[in-house]
């Protein structure tokens, strides 16, 4: 028997040899930048890593930024709500004041008119007194002259002239009216105690 391999079996064993090379084979077909392993294949997987990181680290300061911005923002927002407030108190506190003088002006004019009133009640309440002093008087005057007449009747001289003395201090105030209508119409007491004087005077 022959152990001789024929050409045939040499052909697919030289065929299969091929194709178990054929990956080296092609990595080595391929430029040095594309073979797997190689250092500018390295660095290029390094710098597109390296690009990835920076695109990340980019959006992370982005989002950041919005971030600050949006809370700026609201914190405006709420400054401005609160400044609107503030106006708002200090428009009400305005009007308060006014209404306030308003409301004082009104007192003040309410008071001037209660004062005069006041005065005036005053003067007429000093004109009463006046009055009722003067009534006063002349009715003390005309009960001592009552009294002097009936003295004078009854001849007690001595009561008669310490009445009449009585009399003598009113001065000019013998004049008693008889109306209250007409001052004119009045009764002078002068001349009746001069006479009763001087009938004292004979007798005493």
């Amino acid at each position: 028997m022959n152990h001789n391999p024929d050409k045939k079996s040499v052909e697919l064993l030289g065929n299969a040899m091929d194709m178990d090379q054929l990956p080296s084979l092609q990595e080595q077909s391929l430029p040095l930048k594309d073979q797997p392993g190689s250092v500018q294949n390295r660095q290029l997987q390094a710098s597109r890593k390296g690009g990835k990181t920076v695109f990340v680290y980019l959006a992370i300061l982005f989002a950041a930024a919005f971030s600050m911005l949006l809370l700026a923002y609201f914190v405006q927002q709420r400054n401005n709500e609160a400044a609107m407030v503030n106006l708002q108190s200090i428009g009400n506190l305005i009007d308060d004041n006014q209404n306030l003088r308003e409301q004082l002006h009104e007192l003040e004019s309410s008071l001037a008119v209660a004062e005069e009133k006041v005065e005036q009640i005053t003067q007429e309440n000093s004109i009463q007194q006046d009055k009722l002093e003067d009534a006063r008087q002349q009715q003390d005057i005309l009960i001592l002259y009552i009294m002097l007449e009936q003295q004078v009747r009854q001849e007690n001289y001595d009561a008669a002239a310490t009445t009449l003395q009585h009399l003598s201090q009113f001065g000019e105030s013998l004049n008693l009216p008889l109306s209250e209508v007409d001052p004119g119409d009045s009764f002078d007491l002068t001349d009746r105690l001069q006479e009763i004087a001087l009938i004292l005077d004979r007798l005493g």
